[in-house]
């Protein structure tokens, strides 16, 4: 079924399924076939006007019994028995499949990751390493149970083996994390569902919540005595709706009742900027609270009076200013997309303005219009289609066609990979500064992505380098030498890669230095105290000293000059990457620049990375910086 939303041709798919059970799962499914269309899943539970409206609609059919099931596309019926499943692992896995081979074989499509919806992929290899199950074993399960591609499958199990790293401090069996909820907002806002109460009218309990909050501390402390504390989160609500000495006592009594010193991430969401004073955050920093929110969600002001955030613009920028001179350095800032009177030329602004600020993490969310929600009320009046089942998040707006929300997905991506993940820190700052703004660079690397075929073959985390390359090749060539060396050392702050990038400078001009470098370290300990025990060639693998031709170290406004000025760097930088010592923020290397015991005059060349190598290593997830 085709209709016209916002001047542009949409087509709508209307599944039938016979029982609700399994809503959720179907319509994911669905929808990841039909990623253009707008999928609507009824059941016997959908409002009577509603069914009536769609039932005529209906292009497939899902008839759900204890034997099997039966889904009809137009004449044609798909049948599936239980009895003839060979993989016994419950009715919902086994339905999955099922319908995942019934619409790979209407479509002619096999998705990547098959039929995993709504659950991390990681996940399933996760669990498996620690059953203690083999690589082999973990992809043939997730091939045969899932429909995963081969390369997914490997891709999944890389990554749950590097979380699994990352996350080895964390007490899984004997440990435990902490959430205290401050259900107390300045205002209720539009889309909320959450419980919270108007600090206005609510101030004089605030104290007796306080007490009994601490009081359910003394119960959780003695049953958790023998357990260890992983991370600490205060939410809400809004916790900086608390006066100052309030939040003192509540954190002071919290630190009293429990042992902090295994605490990898103490969390407070500051959120709501105008609750936010420089005397609650100089009570967060002073209790040691190691990340913040400051979360405007637009910077329209409009929007911001429509959706009941009080805060005014100029209030988000002060808030997040007072947060860095109280000396927060991790700062957390959240957008919604699909909020009334926000159209797309707003919004583009309203993510300028946040990333201009630099949060060390930027969400990009996506409205939803949540059950017991204003905004559910008034979800006709503003014009907001939306998933009529989980997570009901927005379609189109007035202001936002679907196909504005679908290029703002793909843009969501490119953020999650090229600015959460802090694996580009030195090179997207430059590279940036050579669009007209920030969004227009993350736009036109998603329509990159899109045109290259990324978003179905994703390439793997180590290979992003060389796709991030051939990108600024594209728009900016002249600027190659630079762009290379910044990714090569964003790659070496990361990781002592086991194998040279391929888009790295040849280093074999520099072997004898490198070498004579650490035999001289290995007498003096100049750059790497606490190795003591190590020898020279030990000290060069545990480490790793890169020599570039570009001061890639400095700031990226003073690089950004260098290139605008078309200024030619006169002498080589040494930079010594040290892995035992790392930032607790960015978990990157200990960098030092230091002196080469024999000067190079030598300039190395840079190995191509071509655009037929960066499609190999994508389609592949094989490459030189393994």
């Amino acid at each position: 079924t085709k209709g016209i939303v916002c001047g542009m041709e949409i087509t709508m798919k209307v599944v039938k399924l016979s029982h609700p059970n399994y809503e959720y799962d179907v319509h994911s499914l669905v929808k990841a076939f039909y990623a253009e269309d707008q999928v609507t899943v009824i059941t016997p539970e959908t409002k009577p006007e509603k069914l009536a409206e769609l039932e005529p609609q209906v292009s497939l059919e899902i008839e759900l019994a204890e034997t099997g099931a039966k889904i009809r596309v137009g004449e044609e019926d798909f049948l599936w028995d239980v009895e003839m499943e060979t993989i016994a692992d419950g009715y919902k896995n086994g339905l999955k499949r099922f319908l995942y081979r019934t619409l790979s074989k209407m479509t002619g499509q096999k998705l990547p990751w098959g039929n995993l919806t709504g659950i991390r992929p990681t996940k399933i290899a996760y669990g498996m390493l620690d059953e203690g199950r083999s690589d082999a074993e973990i992809l043939d399960f997730m091939e045969q149970s899932h429909y995963v591609s081969e390369e997914k499958a490997l891709l999944g199990i890389d990554i749950a083996k590097r979380e699994r790293d990352l996350l080895k401090e964390i007490h899984y069996e004997g440990g435990y994390s902490l959430y205290i909820g401050i259900p107390f907002c300045p205002t209720t806002c539009l889309y909320c569902s959450f419980t919270s109460y108007p600090i206005a009218a609510f101030r004089r309990q605030v104290d007796a919540y306080v007490d009994a909050v601490i009081k359910e501390m003394d119960y959780v402390a003695e049953n958790f005595q023998d357990k260890v504390l992983d991370t600490v989160y205060i939410g809400g609500g809004t916790p900086t709706t608390l006066e100052p000495e309030q939040l003192d006592r509540l954190i002071t009594a919290l630190k009293s009742k429990f042992d902090f010193s295994t605490v990898k991430e103490f969390t407070v969401e500051a959120g709501r900027a105008d609750s936010i004073t420089r005397e609650k955050l100089e009570v967060l920093y002073r209790h040691r609270v190691s990340r913040i929110s400051v979360n405007p969600q637009t910077m329209k002001q409009e929007t911001l009076d429509i959706i009941g955030r009080k805060a005014s613009v100029e209030q988000v920028l002060t808030a997040y200013r007072l947060a860095r001179e109280v000396g927060f350095d991790n700062i957390n800032m959240d957008l919604i997309a699909g909020l009334p009177y926000e159209d797309m030329g707003s919004f583009i602004r309203s993510f300028n303005d946040v990333y201009s600020m630099r949060p060390q993490q930027l969400q990009l969310g996506f409205l939803k219009v949540l059950k017991g929600s204003y905004l559910e009320e008034m979800a006709q009046t503003y014009g907001i289609v939306y998933q009529n089942c989980p997570p009901y998040e927005v379609l189109y707006t007035k202001w936002l066609s679907y196909g504005d929300i679908i290029r703002l997905k793909r843009v969501e991506e490119m953020v999650e990979l090229y600015y959460n993940s802090n694996q580009f820190t030195h090179l997207i700052p430059v590279l940036q500064s050579r669009f007209e703004n920030p969004f227009a660079m993350y736009d036109k690397l998603a329509d990159f992505y899109h045109e290259k075929g990324y978003f179905v073959h994703t390439p793997a985390r180590a290979y992003r380098y060389q796709v991030l390359l051939e990108f600024a090749q594209q728009e900016d060539p002249d600027g190659m030498e630079l762009y290379r060396e910044l990714a090569v050392y964003d790659l070496y702050l990361r990781e002592n890669a086991k194998s040279r990038p391929a888009f790295a400078l040849d280093e074999k001009p520099y072997h004898d230095q490198i070498v004579e470098f650490y035999q001289e370290e290995e007498k003096n300990r100049t750059y790497l105290p606490g190795y003591e025990e190590y020898h020279a060639r030990q000290l060069q693998r545990m480490t790793h000293l890169e020599v570039f031709f570009w001061p890639v170290q400095k700031k990226a406004w003073e690089l950004i000059s260098m290139l605008k000025r078309g200024e030619v760097p006169e002498t080589k930088t040494a930079i010594l990457f040290d892995y035992q010592n790392r930032d607790r923020l960015t978990d990157n290397a200990r960098t030092a620049v230091v002196e080469l015991p024999t000067a190079a005059d030598a300039k190395p060349t840079a190995g191509q990375a071509t655009a037929a190598d960066a499609e190999a290593v994508a389609a592949t997830g094989k490459g030189a910086a393994d």
